[in-house]
């Protein structure tokens, strides 16, 4: 005996030839204040077996909050019917009516228990989604420095840090020794106060980017579990982390440097 899906819907019904409709399938709920309440929540199941398993089978509802408080509880019996002949699978449905109180904003589930046994806990975050966007924040960094600067931005950008920390002007970014005004001055100085911690290498030119980047990932989690809810929230950071134009790529061979301007000035070179 399985859960083959359990959903919160506006509306459910079951016609006369068993045909399961449902109508507003939906994950959050905006109130204006609490304790609040939410008249007649459809909690709509389905359960599928096999066909020794026809008969009568218990099933408890639990409304739980993100501490594990019951909210709503409650339980009854579902019946499988003897299928047709040469048919070996069977499946009920089941559409719960519930006026649903929310004492306090937060994460609520659904826990669906058949005959003992866990079987879902409806609208409850995935657990996995949070490795896994770590597990991209940190490809994102991993190997920082294992590879040349790009050109053309990455090694102008290098250098322009390189020639802030060298002169310690952080007011007006330098290429050449010639004012460079192209770009807002945040990264650079970012860049080059990194270089005069760490020296002019790959890992100061790139950590500002790879920090802006987290930060990125962090608003956009925020927003998206705000709009849409946990899960939704840890799917944008997965999808935003793991785009091209947020990953890096490797560069194609040749010579880069940090130090070495257009000029011909050398510092230090790869």
């Amino acid at each position: 005996m399985y859960l083959d899906f359990a959903v919160i819907a506006d509306y459910a019904l079951v016609d006369q030839a068993g045909k399961l409709s449902v109508l507003g399938i939906f994950q959050h709920i905006w109130v204006q204040q609490f304790p609040a309440m939410h008249p007649r929540l459809h909690l709509v199941l389905r359960l599928k077996g096999k066909r020794t398993e026809v008969g009568e089978h218990h099933v408890q509802i639990r409304l739980l909050d993100e501490q594990d408080t019951e909210i709503l509880g409650g339980n009854g019996n579902v019946t499988f019917a003897e299928p047709p002949a040469g048919v070996t699978d069977i499946e009920a449905g089941a559409i719960l009516v519930f006026d649903v109180p929310f004492p306090h904003a937060g994460p609520y589930r659904f826990e669906i228990t058949v005959d003992g046994e866990r079987k879902a806990a409806v609208s409850r975050p995935y657990p996995g989604l949070r490795l896994l966007l770590f597990l991209a924040a940190v490809a994102l960094g991993w190997n920082v420095d294992g590879y040349r600067l790009l050109d053309p931005d990455e090694g102008r950008n290098a250098e322009v840090a390189r020639e802030m920390a060298h002169t310690n002007d952080y007011l007006v970014p330098h290429l050449d020794g010639l004012p460079y005004l192209d770009k807002p001055i945040v990264y650079f100085a970012a860049a080059a106060a990194l270089m005069e911690l760490l020296g002019p290498t790959e890992t100061a030119a790139r950590l500002p980017a790879y920090a802006a980047t987290l930060a990125t990932i962090g608003l956009l989690v925020g927003f998206a579990r705000r709009r849409w809810g946990p899960d939704a929230g840890w799917l944008a950071g997965i999808a935003y982390a793991t785009t091209l134009l947020s990953s890096r790529t490797r560069s194609r061979p040749g010579r880069r440097c940090v130090g070495c301007s257009p000029g011909g000035r050398s510092g230090r070179s790869r």
